[in-house]
C-alpha cells in the first residue's frame, strides 16, 4: 500500500513538472486530429467550425489546463512546505524536551531558526526580572560567511522600538518584524520574534537576514508557531537559570569578602597577634613607656580593624533605590545637562512607594518624553509638576519648545507617542499630551495608586 502511495506520488510529481509540455503536446496532437478531419474526403468541416475547433482544442483547452495544473503545483508545494514546517515544529519539541541544562537550552533556541529560513546570524536576549531588563544569553552566526569572521555581533545589542512597544502592552502584529534602528550593514537586516508566554515576555530572538530579504508568510508563520513552544521552555527553565545566577553571584561575593578579609582584617589581625607576642615576651627591662607607646599603637590598630569590620558589614546591605520622585528628578537633570535646558521641578503633596513595575513605567516614559524635549523642542526652560493626592498621582512635563501638531504626531507610522501611550495603559494611567506649533508642549500622565499591601509576617 506504501509502495503504491509512493509510485502515485513520484508520477504525479512527474506530471506536474512536465506540465506545460504535455498541455503543449496534446494541443499539437488536437491540432492534428482536427486538420486531419478538416482535409478528409468522408468529413466536411466549414472554415470558421475548424478555426473555432483549433482554438478551443490545439490553445485554449491546454492553457486552461496547465493553469489549473500550475495552481495544483503551487498548492502541493504549498503543503509540503507545510508539512515540513510542522516536521520542524515536532522535531523542535522533540529536542526541547530532551535538554538537559540552561546553556543547551538557549544554544537550541538561538539556532533553530535557520532550519526554517536563511539567516545570517542570530541573538537571544533573556528578560532579567531581577534587574529589570535584558541580557544577550546566547548568540550564532554563518560560519560559512567569511564577512562576519572575527565579528563580535551582538555585544551592544539594544531593545528596538517594535520591541519596547511589547513590553508594555500586549500586540497583535504579525512576527517576526524587522526592527527600524539602523543596523550594522555587515549583518543585513533585523527581525525581532518576540517569546512570550503567558501574557509575559520572556525573551527576544534577533534574527539577521541578509540586506533586501524578508521572511515569507508561511515561513513567519513556523516561526510564530515555534516561538510559544521556545517561550514555555525558557519559562520552565528560568528557575534553574536564577539558581546557577545566584549560585555564581554567591561564588563571587564569598571570594571577594575572602579577599577583603585577608587584605584588612586578617592583616590587622596578624599585627595584632605579633605584638602581644612580643609583649608577653618582653623581659622587665622594658619602660613603661615603652610599653604604653606599644599598646597606643595597637589600640589604633585595633580601632581601624573595627572600621573594616563596619564597612563590610555596611557593604554587604542590600542597597535601597531611591524614591519615585528622586529617580525622575534625576532623569531630568541628566537629560537637562545634555541639552541644555533650565529646568524646574515642584512637588506637591505627599509622596507614597509605588510597585516596581509601575516605577519601571513611569521612568520609561519620562525618558521618551525627555527624549523627544532633546531632539525636537529645543525648548530654554522644562518644568516637572509631581501632584500627589490621597488616590492619584499626576505628572506632568511643560517646556517652551517649538512645539508641533500633536495630532499628526499620533497618527500611523509614529511609535514614539504610541509606545508612550501603552506604557500609561500599562499602569492604568491616563496619557495627554497639549501641543501646537510655536507653543511649547505640555505631556501629562495621571495613575491611581495602589495601596501596598503588609506580607504576611510583616508589620504594617
Amino acid at each position: 500500500m506504501q509502495q503504491s502511495a509512493d509510485l502515485m506520488t513520484r508520477v504525479s510529481g512527474q506530471l506536474l513538472r512536465w506540465r506545460w509540455f504535455i498541455m503543449a503536446m496534446i494541443g499539437c496532437f488536437n491540432i492534428a486530429v482536427e486538420t486531419a478531419e478538416r482535409w478528409s474526403a468522408a468529413v466536411t468541416i466549414p472554415d470558421p467550425y475548424y478555426v473555432w475547433e483549433i482554438l478551443l482544442f490545439g490553445f485554449v483547452g491546454p492553457m486552461l489546463g496547465g493553469i489549473g495544473l500550475t495552481w495544483l503545483a503551487r498548492a502541493r508545494k504549498r503543503q509540503r512546505r507545510a508539512d515540513h514546517h510542522l516536521s520542524l515544529h515536532r522535531e523542535l519539541l522533540a529536542l526541547l524536551g530532551e535538554v538537559q541544562d540552561w546553556d543547551e537550552l538557549i544554544s537550541l533556541v538561538v539556532r533553530f531558526p535557520r532550519r526554517v529560513l536563511d539567516m545570517r546570524a542570530a541573538g537571544l536576549l533573556v528578560r532579567d526580572q531581577s534587574h529589570d531588563g535584558h541580557h544577550l544569553e546566547a548568540q550564532w552566526w554563518d560560519p560559512t560567511d567569511e564577512s562576519l569572521a572575527g565579528f563580535t555581533l551582538l555585544g551592544d545589542a539594544s531593545i528596538c522600538t517594535e520591541c519596547a512597544a511589547i513590553e508594555s502592552a500586549a500586540s497583535d502584529r504579525p512576527f517576526p518584524v524587522r526592527c527600524t534602528e539602523e543596523n550594522d550593514p555587515r549583518l543585513g537586516d533585523r527581525y525581532c520574534l518576540p517569546l512570550v508566554y503567558g501574557g509575559q515576555l520572556i525573551a527576544l530572538l534577533y534574527l539577521y537576514l541578509p540586506k533586501g530579504v524578508s521572511p515569507a508568510q508561511d515561513e513567519a508563520s513556523a516561526l510564530s508557531a515555534m516561538a510559544a513552544s521556545m517561550a514555555i521552555a525558557l519559562h520552565d527553565a528560568q528557575p534553574q537559570r536564577s539558581a546557577i545566577i545566584q549560585a555564581e553571584a554567591a561564588h563571587a561575593e564569598r571570594r571577594r569578602i575572602a579577599r577583603d578579609l585577608h587584605d584588612t582584617l586578617g592583616q590587622t589581625l596578624g599585627y595584632l597577634n605579633l605584638k602581644l607576642d612580643q609583649l608577653a615576651h618582653k623581659d622587665d627591662s622594658g619602660t613603661m613607656r615603652d610599653i604604653r607607646a606599644d599598646l597606643e599603637q595597637m589600640c589604633a590598630v585595633a580601632g581601624e580593624a573595627y572600621r573594616q569590620v563596619r564597612t563590610t558589614l555596611s557593604d554587604l546591605q542590600p542597597p535601597t533605590p531611591p524614591d519615585i520622585e528622586t529617580a525622575l528628578q534625576q532623569e531630568a537633570e541628566l537629560a537637562a545637562g545634555r541639552a541644555g535646558f533650565e529646568l524646574k521641578v515642584v512637588s506637591d503633596g505627599l509622596p507614597r512607594p509605588l510597585p516596581p513595575h509601575v516605577r519601571r513605567q513611569l521612568l520609561y516614559l519620562l525618558g521618551e518624553a525627555l527624549a523627544n524635549v532633546e531632539r525636537h523642542a529645543g525648548a530654554r526652560h522644562v518644568e516637572l509638576h509631581l501632584t500627589w493626592t490621597q488616590d492619584r498621582l499626576v505628572i506632568r512635563l511643560l517646556d517652551d519648545g517649538c512645539g508641533f501638531d500633536a495630532a499628526a504626531a499620533q497618527s500611523p507610522g509614529h511609535f514614539g507617542l504610541g509606545t508612550m501611550q501603552q506604557r500609561a495603559m500599562a499602569v492604568d494611567g491616563e496619557f495627554g499630551i497639549v501641543s501646537s506649533p510655536g507653543s511649547g508642549t505640555e505631556v501629562s500622565l495621571s495613575l491611581p495608586i495602589i495601596a501596598r499591601r503588609t506580607a504576611p509576617g510583616e508589620l504594617p
